[in-house]
């Protein structure tokens, strides 16, 4: 109504005012007009935006409201789960470690809907390969007592294995036995004999006859020992008895088996005594046992690889790169042992973290087939991420399955197994037979036609098929030369049971397997021979070459004292002769002692060199100091200044010579 009388208004007032700016329009001031549009959810909660019908005048506005909340009312939800993440690194790099997954909810339960079935997460076994373990020695044991008090002998002292190689680690380096040598100083040696002669020939043949023999010094008696008693020769009376018999050997028995089949035995033969020595026959010479060496050709050895390197730099930083590693060969097969198998060369994936990368769903597919052949079943279609979010990237929003229900028949149930037991202890330390088993146990039995259970629920495997020093065979171990129990785990104590073969100056060292000998102090050889050390030729000898003088003596040396030395104990020291009755200086002389020796000097008034001392004439010969008036007379030995009567000669001059007083008592 105002509107219209506005525009009557202006029509009369532009006919009454003929000007041209009072009849123009006026400028349109009309609001818009809208109105709410559909909501964005039919339930669960969605929102309505105004919709404009008709927009508003040159010189109006639109105001429109902010969004509102429509169909508030709660809807059903199931949960739904997320894929899977990926599997976290191994807990253990050997040995068998656990590896895990998780995964999250891509919809959560909501207004009473069905929870997600199964685990957030899962775990399995990874890296059940064994782990290396290198050879480990224990301490060394302390050293034994020394074979000898003095004069050089030998100790030794031990250690063994505590933790033994296994899974391709380091063996052992040295060896498991330290010899020394200990009690090298002099210590007194008696005199001793060396064994008697044998007898001479009997000067008769039988009824009685008379045999000599004879002994000479082996030791000379040394630092301080006692000198040797008895005689050097002895008589006995012979041919007493019945005629002589000598022994006789019977014929060598043939060779026993060698002890081992490769890498070089022993084999022995045997022989007795067919006729015994009787009435002074001859006793039979050699041994009863002769050795001999057999099947010395090189025993089979496996190839066995060195330790994997570190792995290399990653190909990439992000986005899954490549990293490698290899392995060289530690011992090569030689004689028909097994080769290496397995590669040398080694890759995985390595920073498989990726750039931030937003998420991208695919397509919806069709309609899967009904879940269940038998029962209410579920078909289900399907979006799948072609590109997962990453490195902080958008997440991708909304469901990636819907699901209808569908109906079926009876379905099979298969049968389930459960994962295998750890493998059993072995049944054996060593040798052929031992074996270690496993099993499985059925969790889940096979129904309406499900895949059957597996046959295999055990399995069994060798192990510890092996001997430590020997050689396994179908009855056990047959172990190597030095060794013996089950496993061919102890060593033979070759120099304690007797079992080997050294020279009389040397002494028997046991190591693992074996036995060295070992040349006395004061001997050199490789053992089985030993020759004497001749120090004082080649100068290792500790004498004073200032007091004394090297003598060689078997197996060591001795220090004799040089001319003006006498030994006491072990040590040479000078001989004061000015105090005996060794020198020859003349009377008028003194003897002086010098080292290792000593020297005589003409007292004052004589000359001469000391064994023969004349008398000088200081007068005749102008050494004298008298002055003055003086006159020199010579004496034996010396001289006086004569000043005649009754003068006397004092201080340098001829004085009165002053009377001497009784003494006052």
């Amino acid at each position: 109504m105002i509107m219209t009388r506005l525009t009557s208004l202006l029509h009369v007032l532009c006919f009454g005012f003929h000007t041209a700016s009072a009849c123009k329009p006026s400028c349109d001031s009309s609001p818009c007009q809208w109105k709410w549009g559909s909501c964005s959810q039919s339930s669960g909660g969605g929102y309505q935006t105004p919709v404009v019908t008709k927009k508003e005048g040159s010189c109006g506005s639109c105001d429109l409201p902010a969004l509102r909340n429509c169909n508030t009312n709660c809807c059903r939800r199931n949960c739904q789960w997320a894929s899977w993440r990926s599997w976290s690194s191994c807990s253990a790099t050997c040995g068998l470690g656990t590896k895990t997954r998780s995964r999250g909810y891509a919809v959560t339960a909501s207004c009473g809907g069905s929870g997600c079935p199964g685990s957030s997460t899962s775990s399995t076994s990874c890296n059940n390969s064994c782990c290396p373990v290198d050879c480990v020695w224990g301490t060394w044991s302390k050293f034994g007592k020394c074979s000898v008090n003095c004069g050089g002998g030998m100790q030794s002292r031990q250690r063994s294995i505590i933790t033994d190689t296994s899974c391709g680690g380091s063996s052992c380096s040295g060896s498991s036995t330290d010899i020394r040598l200990c009690n090298t100083d002099c210590c007194p040696a008696d005199c001793v004999w060396n064994a008697w002669s044998k007898f001479s020939s009997c000067s008769a043949s039988c009824g009685g006859g008379t045999q000599k023999r004879s002994r000479s010094v082996q030791i000379s008696a040394k630092c301080g020992g006692s000198t040797c008693v008895g005689l050097s020769t002895e008589n006995r009376t012979c041919n007493t008895q019945c005629c002589p018999v000598d022994c006789e050997w019977g014929p060598w028995g043939n060779f026993s088996t060698c002890l081992v089949t490769c890498d070089g035995g022993t084999k022995m033969r045997s022989r007795n005594i067919t006729k015994h020595a009787n009435c002074g026959g001859i006793n039979c010479s050699g041994s009863t046992m002769e050795l001999q060496e057999c099947n010395a050709q090189c025993c089979p050895i496996d190839c066995v690889w060195n330790i994997w390197e570190e792995w290399s730099e990653c190909s990439k930083t992000c986005g899954q790169g490549l990293r490698k590693r290899q392995r060289t060969v530690k011992t090569a097969s030689i004689c028909g042992g097994v080769d290496c198998v397995d590669n040398s060369a080694q890759e995985e994936t390595c920073n498989d973290i990726c750039c931030p990368i937003n998420c991208k769903w695919s397509e919806w597919s069709v309609w899967s087939s009904c879940d269940r052949e038998c029962g209410n079943g579920t078909r289900t279609k399907s979006r799948t991420i072609d590109r997962l979010r990453a490195c902080g990237g958008d997440a991708c929003d909304g469901p990636t399955e819907e699901r209808e229900s569908c109906k079926g028949y009876c379905c099979p149930i298969n049968c389930e197994v459960s994962t295998w037991t750890p493998w059993s202890n072995c049944s054996a330390e060593c040798g052929p037979n031992g074996t270690s088993t496993r099993a499985r146990y059925i969790l889940v039995s096979p129904s309406c036609g499900g895949v059957s259970c597996p046959d295999e629920l055990t399995q069994e495997i060798p192990c510890n098929r092996f001997c430590f020093d020997g050689k396994v065979t179908s009855s056990g171990c047959l172990c190597g030369p030095g060794w013996y129990g089950e496993c061919c785990e102890k060593d033979i104590d070759e120099c304690e049971n007797g079992m080997y073969i050294c020279h009389s100056h040397a002494v028997c060292a046991n190591i693992p397997g074996s036995y060295v000998c070992l040349c006395e102090h004061g001997y050199t050889g490789n053992g089985t021979h030993c020759s004497n050390i001749d120090e004082c030729t080649l100068g290792t000898h500790n004498c004073d070459v200032e007091t004394t003088k090297c003598a060689d003596t078997k197996g060591s040396f001795d220090c004799e004292c040089l001319g003006g030395y006498k030994k006491s104990r072990v040590v040479c020291h000078d001989v004061n002769e000015c105090y005996t009755s060794l020198t020859d200086c003349h009377a008028n002389a003194t003897c002086l002692n010098s080292v290792g020796s000593f020297d005589c000097i003409c007292n004052p008034g004589f000359t001469g060199d000391g064994k023969i001392c004349k008398d000088v004439d200081e007068c005749l010969t102008s050494l004298d100091e008298c002055k003055g008036n003086s006159v020199c007379r010579n004496t034996v030995g010396g001289y006086w200044c004569d000043c005649g009567e009754p003068y006397e000669y004092r201080n340098g001059e001829c004085v009165e010579r002053l009377e001497r007083l009784p003494m006052q008592v």
